[in-house]
């Protein structure tokens, strides 16, 4: 029998009843005795079939048991008090467990002495408390009422062991406890300083787009006669919308998962094409593109609107990060042990320095005056979703080095 603290906290002074293993009757012993003599179970055998409590099929026992509440202060059980006070194991007489009352002691304790006298009936018990990180969490009674044996010294040590190993167990699943609730409040505040760190930079991205827009909307409202600027400030309007609007798609796409539509497809001939969707980007910063591209890579499964904006995002930043003109080398080909299919894009710019080269990939980080600072974020994003590999390499007045590898699979035949 287990009688654990009520609040299931090691600080508890009322015990309340938790398990009952055994028979209710004699009848019962006898069958269960001969059961296991047939049977030939091992103790871990009996206890794995018995220990669970069936709550729509509670035995007479489980249900005495499940209905006790003892107060450790309580006069009328002597012997449990000095058990759990001593951390002791013993084995005591049923006048011992539960001490003889008075009438003023009926007053306080005879509902609980009660229940107790209903499930303690046999002429000895064994006591050995339950130890948890160094404390009694609970107790284990043992009893001789149906084999009638004598409770030998033996016998005492034997409980108290198995209780040392339940109180092991115990103290490790309340570690767990512990560090499954620490772990649940780190993430927790983690993800809380995330979303505050997420909406700091979000509202610093919108906070000027909007001033502009109501800047000058007030404007207009002033002068609506003024053609030439209701014209030139509503340009101005447009195009901040516009940046809001590439803002709120870059969120919607680093916050939401998209499955991939993965057909397979020439990675030369994806590049190729980002090529061209940045040609005006590429002309506006005079810059030259050298391109070799191992035209015998065989297609490979992806997603190709997905890839392509991921190859785009680095084409730009190359273009942008060499305002004077200068060369943007863009290369396809098979990685040295085979298993990668990889795209190389390498710019003369300024490079990044070491501190920076670290958070390139952090949402909302950017060495430019313009953007939102999700591009590389969402490109990495996306070489991942492809189960693939992105690495940067970059120095200070050297340039800067984006190698996308992509896993080398190809559409079944």
């Amino acid at each position: 029998m287990l009688l654990r603290g009520e609040d299931g906290s090691v600080q508890a002074s009322v015990l309340s009843g938790a398990m009952a293993l055994g028979p209710s009757s004699s009848d019962e012993a006898t069958r269960v005795w001969r059961e296991l003599g047939a049977r030939d179970l091992s103790l871990e055998e009996i206890l794995e079939h018995s220990a669970l409590l069936d709550m729509d099929n509670l035995t007479p026992l489980q249900e005495q048991t499940l209905r006790l509440e003892i107060d450790l202060d309580n006069p009328c059980f002597p012997a449990l008090s000095q058990a759990v006070r001593e951390r002791k194991a013993m084995c005591v007489r049923r006048d011992q467990l539960m001490g003889a009352m008075d009438e003023m002691l009926s007053l306080t304790c005879g509902a609980q002495q009660g229940k107790a006298r209903q499930v303690w009936t046999a002429p000895e018990i064994a006591i050995a408390p339950l130890l948890a990180k160094d404390r009694v969490v609970g107790v284990i009674l043992a009893d001789n009422l149906y084999s009638g044996a004598p409770i030998e010294p033996d016998d005492v040590q034997l409980l108290d062991a198995l209780a040392q190993q339940a109180g092991l167990t115990l103290a490790n699943a309340l570690a767990y406890q512990a560090l499954q609730s620490a772990q649940r409040e780190l993430v927790s505040a983690e993800r809380l300083a995330a979303v505050g760190e997420m909406a700091a930079r979000v509202s610093h991205e919108i906070r000027n787009p909007l001033a502009t827009v109501g800047g000058y909307a007030r404007s207009i409202s002033k002068n609506p006669d003024d053609v030439a600027g209701v014209a030139r400030k509503t340009g101005i309007i447009v195009d901040e919308v516009a940046r809001l609007e590439e803002l709120l798609n870059d969120l919607v796409d680093m916050a939401r998962p998209r499955a991939l539509d993965m057909q397979p497809h020439s990675i030369s001939a994806l590049v190729l094409h980002a090529l061209l969707l940045a040609d005006s980007e590429i002309q506006a910063h005079k810059v030259l593109v050298e391109k070799d591209f191992d035209e015998e890579l065989p297609p490979i499964l992806l997603d190709r609107s997905r890839l392509l904006q991921a190859i785009l995002n680095i084409i730009r930043n190359g273009a942008q990060a060499m305002p004077e003109g200068g060369i943007l080398r863009v290369s396809t080909r098979r990685s040295e042990a085979g298993e990668w299919a990889e795209i190389e894009v390498g710019d003369e710019g300024a490079g990044i320095s070491g501190h920076a080269l670290k958070h390139v990939f952090d949402p909302f980080f950017s060495t430019k005056l313009k953007g939102s600072g999700l591009g590389l974020a969402i490109t990495r994003r996306i070489i991942q979703d492809h189960d693939g590999e992105i690495d940067v390499f970059s120095e200070p007045n050297q340039g800067t080095r984006f190698v996308l590898s992509l896993p080398f699979r190809v559409a079944e035949k």
